[in-house]
Parts: C-alpha cells; structure tokens; sequence
C-alpha cells in the first residue's frame, strides 16, 4: 500500500501550531485569506511559522489574491509552497514557481469535468489539490465522489481534500484503485478542530498515525 503524506491545514493559533508541529506531519498549512475564520490575521507572528523545522513544509493559502502580494508574504514567512484556492489562471501558477515558490493549486470538484479541467495547471503547478465545490473557496466540511479521480488522466501528483475525519481516511487507504492514481496526500481540517484554526492534538496524531500505518 502506498504511504501518503498528510497535510494539515488551517491553524492559526501559536500554541496549538507549537503543539502539532511536535506530531510532524508533512506539511502545515496557514490561511491568508480575510474571509476565513481561520484567517490567520494581518499581523500574524513571523517567528510562530519560522520555527517550523524544514522536514514539515509551510504552505500559504491564498484565494485570487495578487501576485505581488502572494510572492510578500511567502517570503516574509519563508513558505515553501502557496496553496491557490481562488479562480488562478496557469499563468499566475507558472509566474509564482518562476520566483522560486512552490504552488499548489487547488480544484473545486462536483462533476468528472471538474477534474478534466485541471489538465490546464499540469506543468505549472507542483501539486493539485481536489477539493469539494461548495459555498465556500474550500472548507465546506464534506468529501466529493472520490471515484472520479479513479477515471481522469492526469500527470500531476494530487492532494485529497474535503471533509475528511477518520473514518475517511480509512476508506482512502483500503481503495485499492485509487491508490494506483497519482494520489500524494490527504489534507484534513475542519473534521480535527476543537474551534476555527485550532485542533484537536489527539486526532491528529491518530490520523498521522492511521496515514504512516503504525
């Protein structure tokens, strides 16, 4: 069985942040964007994000903001990759890793053309990351029909998002076929909050450990 990476995102508050980071997953994301409740706010302690050790990969996310903007603030927190959650073209993707940025870049998901269309960010993007389509540019707290990803052609390692708990993590794990896909992660959030940006320690380290198969 394939071993995933895990990605958790949306935190913002220091002394949990200090907490996970004890727990190691792959990467921790940080949410810059003003209409999230996990928005991690216009002033948000540089050195919190600094001490991240290298071998846990810092993302920023970010939803249709400027270029210029984007490139500020991954260098001011020293991200490793930017997470594009808005309505980014493959321009703005291929311009950010011209600057030395990683991207990830995210795709909202309903119908199996959703995941077609993603073909336009291979090349341009690191990583993609599907997630469920809803109200909301991401946290919309529950999992699309993970079964497309199974069908679609694609050439860049992925990210699954979208309300993911336990329980799904275990459903992703016993599939078979899309362990087979060019599927690199699983990103949880909302399912291991105790409140917006704050997590649960303990169900974290569960699903890290479910994830590694320990």
């Amino acid at each position: 069985m394939k071993i995933l990476k895990i990605k958790v995102c949306g935190l913002k508050d220091p002394e949990n942040i200090k907490a996970l980071i004890r727990l190691k997953p792959d990467f921790m994301g940080f949410i810059f964007y003003p209409e999230s409740p996990r928005f991690v706010g216009d002033d948000f302690p540089e050195a919190v994000i600094h001490t991240i050790p290298e071998d846990i990969s810092r993302v920023g996310v970010f939803v249709n903001e400027k270029t210029e903007n984007i490139l500020a603030i991954a260098g001011k927190y020293k991200l490793d990759f930017v997470q594009l959650h808005g309505d980014e073209t493959p321009a703005t993707c291929q311009k950010l890793r011209e600057e030395g940025v990683g991207v990830i870049k995210a795709i909202p998901v309903e119908k199996e053309t959703d995941i077609n269309a993603a073909q336009s960010f291979h090349g341009v993007s690191d990583y993609l990351l599907f997630d469920t389509k809803g109200r909301f540019y991401g946290g919309n707290g529950v999992p699309f029909n993970w079964d497309m990803l199974k069908t679609s052609s694609r050439d860049t390692p992925f990210f699954i998002s979208g309300g993911i708990g336990l329980q799904e993590i275990i459903q992703i794990q016993a599939d078979t076929i899309l362990h087979q896909s060019s599927m690199f992660a699983i990103d949880v959030n909302s399912r291991f909050e105790i409140r917006p940006g704050v997590k649960d320690k303990t169900l974290v380290q569960t699903a890290i450990n479910r994830v590694r198969q320990k």
